[in-house]
C-alpha cells in the first residue's frame, strides 16, 4: 500500500526500511499507471499542450532543437503525444517512441539541447558577471584579513581582484529581461530606470577600483590595503558587488549580454511561439547578419509568414530585432514598431494579432516575398 503521508514515509524508512522500499515501488507503479509522468517530462522541457482529443494529449515546442536537427522548430516544430501509457516525440524527419517516462526523460536529457527554464530557475542561474563579482567580494575580504604581510597579501589576491574587475568592466551588463520589479527589490533597483543607473554606476566604480588596485599592486603596503578597503566600503561598491554576486533576494537580476546568456535559439523560439499563439503561420526563418537598425547586439531575424486573404495565400518576410532593453521591434512596416518586451508573451501576442489584421502586415510591396 502506498504511503498516506510524508510523515508516515519518514517513519517507515526509519523503522521498517524493507517495507518502506516495497511501498516506494508500489507507489511508483501506481503513479506510472495514472499516466501523469509523461506529461511531467513534456512540461519539464518546455512543451505546451496544443490540444486534447480522443484520450490523447498533443504537445508542441517551438524554442529548442533535437541534436543534429537544425531549425526543426521552424521547418517542422517539435511535437509529441501521450495517452498516459506510451508517448512519442520528434519532428518532420523522425520520431522516438517511449513506453516508460523515465526512459523518455533520460532521452531528453541526452538529446535535447536547451531544457526550458522557468522564470525562477532562469533568475537563479549563475552567469559570468555574478561569479566574477563573487570572486571580488571574497578576495577583497581575504586581502584585508592578510594585511599584516602586505606583500604576500597583494601577491596572493591583488592580481586576482584586478583581473576580475577588468573582466567586469568589459562586460555589457544589463537588467535581466525577466526580472520582476513588482516584488521585493533592493532599494537601489526599484524599477528599470534605477536598475539601469545602478549598473552604470557599478561599471564606473569598477573602473575606478581598477586604478586603486593597480596602484597597490605596484607599491604593496599596509596603508595601501587600508586605503583600498576604505574606498571599497565608502563608495557603495562593496554593497553593489554584494547585490550582483548574491542576487536580489536570491534572484539574479542581471545578465552580461543578450547573445551570451539567453541564446539566439531562445529568442527565435519565443518570437515564433508568440506568432503561433496569435494565429500567424511562420514557415521559415533565418538570422540577420547585417543591416541592423535597432539591435546593437545584432539580434534579429527574417521570418517568412503566410497570410490568407479572401481569395489567396500570400507569403511575407517580417524583419524583427531585439534591442538592448529587451524590446522586440517589427521593422518591415511603413515605420519601426516597438511591440514590447520580448519576454512579455501576452503583450507580444496581442501586438501580433493586431498586425495580422492589417493587410500584408502593413508592408510596402517591396517587402512581399515572391
Amino acid at each position: 500500500m502506498p504511503f498516506k503521508s510524508e510523515k508516515q514515509r519518514k517513519w517507515m524508512h526509519a523503522n521498517e526500511p524493507e517495507m518502506a522500499d516495497k511501498w516506494e515501488k508500489e507507489e511508483e507503479s501506481v503513479n506510472l499507471s495514472e499516466g501523469n509522468k509523461f506529461d511531467d517530462v513534456y512540461k519539464d522541457y518546455g512543451f505546451e499542450v496544443e490540444k486534447k482529443s480522443g484520450g490523447l494529449t498533443y504537445w508542441a515546442h517551438y524554442g529548442s532543437d533535437i541534436s543534429g536537427h537544425k531549425n526543426s522548430y521552424i521547418r517542422g516544430e517539435l511535437s509529441g503525444w501521450t495517452d498516459g501509457k506510451k508517448a512519442a516525440v520528434g519532428d518532420d524527419r523522425g520520431r522516438q517512441s517511449f513506453s516508460n517516462p523515465k526512459a523518455m526523460a533520460k532521452w531528453f536529457e541526452k538529446n535535447f539541447k536547451m531544457k526550458k527554464e522557468s522564470v525562477n530557475e532562469a533568475l537563479k542561474s549563475k552567469s559570468n558577471v555574478i561569479k566574477l563579482a563573487g570572486a571580488v567580494l571574497s578576495h577583497m575580504s581575504d586581502l584585508y584579513d592578510e594585511q599584516k604581510d602586505p606583500e604576500k597579501a597583494v601577491n596572493s589576491f591583488g592580481t586576482m581582484i584586478k583581473n576580475s574587475l577588468e573582466r567586469i568592466s568589459r562586460m555589457n551588463v544589463k537588467p535581466h529581461p525577466q526580472y520582476d520589479y513588482s516584488g521585493r527589490t533592493h532599494p537601489m533597483i526599484k524599477d528599470e530606470k534605477s536598475h539601469l543607473k545602478f549598473l552604470k554606476d557599478y561599471k564606473n566604480l569598477t573602473k575606478k577600483m581598477i586604478r586603486v588596485v593597480d596602484a597597490l599592486i605596484k607599491r604593496p603596503s599596509k596603508a595601501g590595503i587600508v586605503k583600498l578597503w576604505k574606498y571599497y566600503q565608502s563608495s557603495d561598491y562593496s554593497e553593489m558587488t554584494s547585490v550582483i554576486a548574491t542576487g536580489d533576494f536570491e534572484n539574479n537580476h542581471v545578465i552580461e549580454s543578450v547573445n551570451e546568456d539567453i541564446g539566439i535559439d531562445t529568442y527565435l523560439g519565443g518570437i515564433v511561439q508568440s506568432m503561433r499563439k496569435a494565429g500567424l503561420k511562420p514557415k521559415t526563418a533565418k538570422q540577420m547578419k547585417s543591416g541592423f537598425s535597432k539591435s546593437k547586439d545584432k539580434i534579429g531575424f527574417f521570418i517568412d509568414v503566410e497570410q490568407r486573404s479572401f481569395d489567396k495565400k500570400e507569403m511575407y518576410t517580417l524583419q524583427v530585432e531585439i534591442d538592448r532593453d529587451g524590446n522586440l521591434w517589427y521593422l518591415s512596416g511603413h515605420r519601426p514598431m516597438k511591440l514590447g518586451k520580448w519576454a512579455d508573451t501576452s503583450k507580444i501576442v496581442r501586438m501580433w494579432k493586431a498586425l495580422n489584421k492589417v493587410k500584408a502586415f502593413g508592408q510596402d510591396a517591396i517587402f512581399k516575398k515572391r
